[in-house]
């Protein structure tokens, strides 16, 4: 706040949230774990006259473990994932 006030710039609340909520942000992120997925996939919404059309980024399950529904206007996407059979000897890191 001081070093406002010297160049002569009035003290600005907003500039000061915004700085806190950019500092809780970046403690968040870093407290993730690797590792930890969603429960949510991110998913883009298209509405038509008439249609309406999703995309989803499910990388690792395939359209056979995919399971779509609507129920009472809510549409649901449920997938398995599963692991890849790994070779003895061999070890996953991601």
């Amino acid at each position: 706040m001081f070093d406002q006030l010297s160049l002569g710039r009035s003290w600005d609340p907003f500039l000061d949230l915004e700085r806190i909520q950019e500092e809780m942000n970046r403690l968040l992120v870093g407290s993730r774990r690797i590792g930890v997925t969603s429960d949510y996939p991110p998913v883009n919404l298209w509405v038509g006259d008439e249609d309406v059309v999703v995309t989803a980024e499910v990388p690792g399950i395939g359209e056979q473990d995919l399971e779509l529904s609507i129920v009472n206007d809510a549409l649901t996407l449920r997938g398995t994932r599963t692991p890849p059979t790994l070779q003895d000897g061999h070890t996953c890191h991601r």
